[in-house]
């Protein structure tokens, strides 16, 4: 072998990771873990340990690194450096099976970091874990992910980590355009189509399916308006709705009184 050969050889083990962030690092591990990272390190010494993490971080980006803390950060028990190193490669996605494990937790403590494509599943499968139970919500989480992570890899993609707060203030920048938009859109509607729609959104928000939603209120609507007492109070009428089928009220109508004429003088009798 040639000098020039083995100089080729000896550029592998070139070491440019910064000893001040691997000592970072590991002082990060030492607080997350207490204890556990004294028992797994106690007997290394610190020039050691500083020297294995930038052997081991030698070629990761700081974006990679960020996402093995937070990694980290979520785990309950410290790992080895080698794992560490592991998580700060970029497409060490998580599994399936690591995500849904992920995803539980999450559902109990909503502090636990998770993933943007674990967030995604989660999202997705919310209605078969409210009324099918974790079981069948797991099964159709991991074909779900599978799906997310597929596309993911195929696009590129890095493994980001989910961030409430980016998403509330989203959420909020979103709404406001929405309101702003609602507000000219109004302006073009009927009464009697904002009333509708006021109506459609209060049932939607109590988690009613849209198009029901719209069914509902239209009848709704419709019923009060052909019952002649629109303006009225509609509690009022609802109530009057589930009283018995014949009452003065009621009488009044079949006799030819208008509706509204027959409440106001009747409203006792239907009380």
């Amino acid at each position: 072998m040639s000098n020039f050969e083995l100089q080729e050889f000896k550029t592998a083990f070139e070491v440019t990771f910064p000893t001040e962030i691997a000592e970072m690092v590991l002082g990060e591990m030492e607080m997350t873990f207490g204890s556990l990272f004294g028992d797994k390190y106690g007997n290394t010494s610190q020039e050691a340990l500083v020297l294995q993490v930038r052997k081991i971080l030698n070629d990761v980006t700081p974006q990679d690194l960020k996402a093995g803390l937070n990694r980290m950060y979520s785990e309950k028990w410290c790992p080895t450096l080698s794992e560490f190193g592991s998580w700060c490669v970029s497409d060490a996605w998580w599994t399936p099976s690591e995500a849904w494990a992920k995803a539980t937790q999450y559902i109990d403590y909503p502090k636990t970091p998770i993933t943007v494509l674990t967030k995604q599943a989660l999202d997705a499968v919310h209605l078969i874990l409210r009324n099918e139970g974790q079981k069948n919500a797991g099964f159709a989480f991991r074909d779900i992910y599978t799906r997310l992570l597929n596309e993911a890899k195929t696009s590129k993609q890095v493994q980001e980590f989910y961030d409430p707060k980016a998403e509330r203030e989203k959420a909020l920048e979103c709404n406001t355009e929405i309101s702003a938009y609602q507000s000219r859109a109004f302006e073009n509607l009927t009464n009697e189509q904002i009333a509708i729609l006021k109506r459609e959104k209060d049932l939607v928000d109590r988690g009613m399916d849209g198009r029901l939603a719209h069914k509902q209120a239209t009848q709704e609507y419709y019923t009060l308006k052909d019952s002649g007492i629109s303006k009225l109070n509609k509690q009022e009428f609802l109530n009057e709705q589930r009283k018995a089928q014949v009452t003065p009220y009621h009488q009044a109508i079949k006799d030819g009184v208008d509706p509204v004429e027959a409440f106001k003088t009747l409203s006792v009798g239907v009380a």
